[in-house]
């Protein structure tokens, strides 16, 4: 709802969560300000909170609502602040107006408004409109369905009555229908799938051939539930990696009847993959424009800056003085980064990795190759489910697409890799150096190591045959505040001094190798201030390495006062009452009870499967690697053995 622009003797402000004004585009708290805002209300406290003393006013009032600032000085009023539109879902935080906002985007003018609420146990997302596909979102955002209705309710103020939306009743709670085209295996996995759906899906959709799980009101919980019905039913243990991949009905049918010889281990191809496509060798570096690089750099470009390393990059290279201008690359959200747009180096580009060109224009492509002095690739989709392939195009075609803006001039270009990598190695160590002549070996279904694996063999290729300046760097677990809410390390670090309390830890092996994200931040800065030449590859680990099963020892005696050790249940608990992501809580069970019930350990040959340890934590293991995306991580720890605890955690975070 547009408000229009602001009256004479007022000034409108949109505010952060710290009453920071944001930038014009931005979403944010509406503050209003000038000689008409009262001094705070007759014989009411609110004033203490409504009216207040702020950077840009003496006196101003906080609305309440969320709005948004456009550039010609229009006000959009977004909605209420109270709580109403933010929502957790399966242990993630969602804001419900972002949905919105990204469905009416889709819909090109076809969809004029468009609320979305939450229904049911389990929860599912239902969106009411005034009709859309391709949603530029992640699945666990995605709405269930879809409901055209004549008109958005709204309250005697002008508001969008939410409460009124999430009482209307779905339009159908009758039995879920099947196509009669479906086959006898097709008919009966249906049946299977309506014993886990949602019971208020059951009627919006018909079940075909084509059906996909997570179309029809399925999600990464229901999926584990999935799991455990087929396995009971098809009397198989079905690996929940590959239903995630065949997750259609006909699909998922044909994968459960197929015979175990047509489940192909993953491969790569690593000449394919790996080798410089002839629309790069075109664009050799010119001898006549390699001197125009400056020393120290200028510019330099940034993928990746949203993340918890990301801004920590971002933040370094702000201040310091020799860089002029930051251009941040692939921000899918704009609104991330606001905090940062008062320093005037940093420029912000929407796009995304998948995208051509990470969704640049071409000017602007060719603007930024012969201006910048260095490229930091931090960015990647992290998504640990997801197979080679469907990372491919944010995590491989990203790279070549920043060598190509590259190479012109030469431009360095330090990748921020990561130790998943030593996995494809097969040994319990990892000395810098390159991984060219390892192949991911059969087991392997990485699809994320593998990715990373191809960016860096590629990269190696560029620089060798084309001369191209290359770091590659590979940091072990960073740790630091602003540390990811489903990161295992922080988790521990941060509940353990909230509890004044250790979890007994001595059934977990292996070390963890931490070290300050400060640390890898100063490395990977002073790498890109140094006369790159040729290839190099940069560890950034070893500051503390804590053997697992000494954690809550090294916690206790690192501080000065005596902290209690609590079993890992009881730890669990209280941490879970004070705020830790239940889902993590589980893991650490889960994760506890089998390493000291049965003293199970993965190996390589069980690493990523998963499916060879028991049901509860492979899928919960599983789950996370899909559902989380990690900033911090256990990575392969250089010149460590690792397993139990540090290889369960490696393999659902990431660094």
């Amino acid at each position: 709802m547009t408000a229009g622009k602001t009256l004479p003797n007022y000034a409108i402000y949109v505010v952060d969560e710290e009453l920071n004004p944001l930038p014009i585009g931005f979403p944010g708290e509406i503050c209003i300000s000038g000689a008409g805002v009262a001094i705070g209300y007759l014989n009411n406290p609110e004033p203490e909170r409504r009216f207040l003393k702020t950077s840009f006013s003496e006196k101003a009032y906080r609305t309440g609502d969320r709005g948004v600032l456009h550039a010609d000085g229009a006000l959009e009023i977004l909605g209420r602040i109270d709580g109403d539109t933010q929502v957790k879902l399966r242990g993630l935080r969602i804001e419900l107006q972002d949905i919105e906002h990204a469905i009416l985007k889709a819909a090109n003018g076809l969809i004029t408004e468009v609320v979305v609420t939450t229904r049911g146990n389990p929860t599912i997302l239902v969106a009411h409109v005034t009709l859309a596909a391709s949603l530029p979102l992640p699945q666990y955002m995605r709405p269930t369905t879809a409901i055209a209705i004549d008109r958005i309710p709204l309250t005697n103020s002008g508001k969008i009555e939410r409460k009124a939306l999430q009482a209307l009743p779905l339009p159908s709670s009758s039995p879920q229908e099947r196509s009669p085209s479906l086959t006898s295996t097709e008919d009966r996995l249906a049946q299977v799938w309506e014993s886990v759906l949602p019971a208020q899906t059951h009627g919006l959709y018909t079940l075909t051939p084509t059906s996909d799980f997570f179309g029809v009101g399925g999600n990464s919980m229901l999926l584990i539930e999935l799991r455990n019905v087929v396995r009971r039913e098809y009397e198989i243990d079905f690996p929940l990696l590959r239903l995630f991949e065949h997750s259609t009905l006909s699909a998922m049918a044909s994968a459960i009847h197929s015979t175990p010889e047509s489940d192909k281990p993953f491969t790569v191809d690593r000449v394919f993959e790996a080798a410089i496509p002839s629309s790069l060798l075109a664009a050799e570096p010119s001898p006549l424009l390699v001197n125009r690089i400056r020393r120290p750099p200028q510019v330099v470009l940034l993928t990746g800056a949203t993340g918890f390393f990301g801004r920590h990059l971002l933040q370094s290279l702000i201040t310091n003085p020799n860089i002029n201008t930051i251009h941040c690359l692939a921000v899918r959200d704009l609104s991330k980064l606001a905090s940062f747009t008062h320093s005037k180096k940093v420029v912000l580009h929407a796009g995304d990795l998948a995208l051509p060109n990470l969704g640049l224009c071409s000017a602007t492509f060719a603007a930024l190759s012969s201006s910048a002095d260095s490229i930091i690739h931090n960015g990647a989709d992290v998504t640990f489910l997801n197979t080679y392939e469907s990372l491919h195009a944010a995590n491989v075609d990203a790279t070549k697409t920043l060598v190509e803006m590259a190479l012109p001039r030469s431009i360095p270009v330090h990748l921020v890799s990561t130790g998943t990598v030593g996995k494809i190695v097969g040994g319990d160590s990892l000395a810098p150096g390159s991984l060219a002549q390892f192949l991911p070996p059969e087991w392997f279904k990485d699809g994320y190591a593998a990715s990373k694996w191809v960016s860096e063999v590629f990269l190696e290729n560029v620089g060798r045959e084309l001369g191209l300046p290359v770091v590659i760097h590979r940091p072990s677990s960073i740790t630091g505040d602003g540390a990811g809410e489903m990161d295992v390390v922080a988790n521990v670090l941060r509940y353990a001094n909230l509890l004044k309390a250790v979890p007994e830890s001595a059934v977990w092996t292996g070390f963890v190798d931490l070290v300050s994200v400060e640390k890898v931040v100063q490395g990977i800065i002073g790498s890109v201030f140094e006369n790159a030449e040729g290839i190099a590859f940069v560890h950034h680990s070893g500051e503390k390495v804590v053997p697992a099963g000494k954690i809550g020892e090294i916690l206790t005696n690192d501080g000065k006062e005596e902290w209690e050790i609590l079993g890992m249940q009881e730890w669990v608990e209280q941490a879970v009452e004070k705020g830790m992501n239940p889902l993590i809580g589980k893991f650490f069970k889960v994760a506890t009870l089998e390493a000291g019930d049965r003293g199970y350990r993965l190996d390589r040959d069980s690493c990523n499967a998963l499916d060879q340890a028991a049901l509860s934590l492979g899928s919960y293991i599983e789950l996370l690697k899909w559902s989380l995306s990690w900033d911090i991580c256990f990575n392969l720890v250089f010149s460590r053995n690792f397993d139990a605890f540090g290889k369960f955690a490696e393999q659902f975070e990431s660094g």
